[in-house]
C-alpha cells in the first residue's frame, strides 16, 4: 500500500511499537459496524465506522504528527481496516 510521508510515519510509528499494531487492529475491528439488512434474507453488511477510527488515531497519535492532515489519518485507517481479519 503507498502512503503518503505524513502516513508512512504514522505507519511506522504503529508498527515499530511493539503490541500497538495489535491494538490499533482490534480497534479498527470493534469500528466495523454491521449495516442494515437489505432485504429479509439478506446478509448484513459489514462496513468501517471510519469517522470514529480515524478520530481516536488523531487523538491518541496526533500530538507526536502534528502535520499529520485529515487524508493522512485517513490513509491508515485504510490500512487498519484491511488488517483485519474476516
Amino acid at each position: 500500500m503507498t502512503f503518503s510521508l505524513e502516513a508512512r510515519q504514522i505507519h511506522n510509528h504503529i508498527l515499530d511499537n511493539s503490541g500497538t499494531s495489535d491494538y490499533w487492529i482490534r480497534a479498527a475491528g470493534a469500528a466495523i459496524k454491521r449495516g442494515k439488512m437489505a432485504g429479509w434474507f439478506a446478509k448484513p453488511q459489514l462496513r468501517p465506522d471510519f469517522p470514529a477510527h480515524t478520530n481516536k488515531l488523531k487523538k491518541q497519535l496526533g500530538g507526536q504528527f502534528p502535520n499529520a492532515t485529515g487524508s493522512d489519518w485517513r490513509e491508515v485507517a485504510d490500512w487498519l481496516f484491511e488488517a483485519v481479519p474476516r
